[in-house]
């Protein structure tokens, strides 16, 4: 046929059928695959006019942004590699979605519908799994609370709970990564809740992550958290660091490894687990102090003036390194605060992790040996 005689218009359709058949294959050129739109709808006109943001989770930034405007709004653009973000509605908690090309419609009401892309499909189908059981767990969290007990009765019974609760998403996680092992979705699942995780579910996980999996930049963090978390498992040697605090540089050598037990505390005045462990730490170290028990706080993530204020409310009297940032965390392969370490004399990590009646009681057993 003469492209002349036919329509400008005919030509561009026939453009995008063959654009379309080809957006699978590396031949592909001239013809945009790596676009996206997200498609958001409102029903609540009390956010007309709002402002929504994407929020890019592995960088750690807002990304675009918009605004309601008819009850609906638009984010579009290109992207090379699918990231995982968050869609803000007027500073609220919002939907996770996972950007890739294609078109994305997300609900902002309390459904919180989402799909319209093959990976969003199944994060979608997930979610909903995942919600059957978080109603269930909160329905035993609801009926330990209301229990007409005492509290300590009560915070024993929110203790084992807490261990069931964990131990049921774990299982949750590494049975549904399964059915999910080379998709996103079965990524996003296992950043979600790779604080439940063990050192071995993560393993598992990896022996069967699929190359799309592997190649997630948030993923990767947790394999290479998890291969930190084994080069410091009990029976390993303490890995040093040395921080800047306001009276000069502190090292956590210059506490472990100086020939006595070493009990050491990551915590943040911000992080209430923190403060409850506290009284549990003082009780510990007024009984053993004078057997030799080193005690350590050592304050992650918070500012200089709140550790501070914090030590004072909370009578702190053992030696704290403050200003730490993240460089423990991330050496150590922490994942959540209060995480209390107690290291032997040359060292050598003795057990880590511990809190309450377990703390106390190893404590008692190695200082028994002494």
């Amino acid at each position: 046929d003469d492209v002349e005689s036919r329509g400008l218009g005919d030509v561009y359709k026939r453009q995008k059928v063959w654009c379309a058949a080809l957006a699978a294959s590396a031949l592909l050129a001239g013809c945009s695959s790596s676009e996206y739109k997200i498609k958001g709808s409102v029903s609540d006109v009390s956010f007309e006019g709002k402002d929504v943001y994407l929020y890019d989770i592995a960088k750690r930034m807002v990304t675009d942004s918009t605004s309601v405007k008819d009850g609906a709004f638009m984010f579009q653009g290109t992207v090379d590699t699918v990231y995982f973000a968050h869609v803000v509605l007027d500073g609220r908690d919002g939907v996770d979605v996972i950007v890739e090309p294609g078109v994305v419609t997300v609900d902002m009401d309390e459904s919180k519908n989402l799909g319209g892309t093959s990976e969003n499909d199944f994060w979608r189908r997930i979610e909903e799994e995942y919600a059957l059981l978080d109603e269930d767990l909160m329905r035993e969290m609801a009926e330990i609370r209301e229990a007409e007990v005492s509290v300590e009765e009560k915070e024993r019974r929110m203790d084992e709970f807490y261990d069931r609760a964990y131990a049921r998403l774990a299982s949750f996680t590494v049975e549904k990564f399964k059915e999910y092992s080379d998709k996103l979705a079965g990524a996003k699942l296992v950043v979600d809740l790779s604080n439940v995780l063990s050192p071995e579910d993560i393993d598992s996980i990896a022996a069967i992550a699929g190359e799309k999996v592997k190649e997630n930049e948030l993923v990767q963090k947790i394999f290479k958290a998890n291969e930190v978390l084994k080069q410091t498992a009990p029976g390993k040697m303490f890995v040093d660091f040395t921080v800047d605090t306001p009276t000069g540089k502190a090292s956590l050598s210059d506490y472990v490894g100086k020939g006595q037990y070493t009990l050491v505390d990551f915590w943040a005045s911000w992080c209430p687990p923190c403060r409850k462990e506290i009284p549990v730490i003082a009780d510990v170290y007024r009984k053993y102090k004078k057997q030799g028990l080193v005690v350590l706080g050592v304050a992650v993530r918070d500012r200089v003036e709140d550790t501070e204020k914090a030590i004072e409310e909370l009578n702190i009297t053992w030696p704290q390194i403050l200003n730490a940032g993240r460089e423990p965390l991330e050496l150590y392969g922490i994942k959540g605060i209060p995480h209390i370490i107690l290291f032997a004399p040359d060292g050598t990590i003795v057990a880590r992790d511990l809190r309450g009646d377990g703390l106390k009681a190893k404590v008692a057993e190695v200082m028994a040996k002494k």
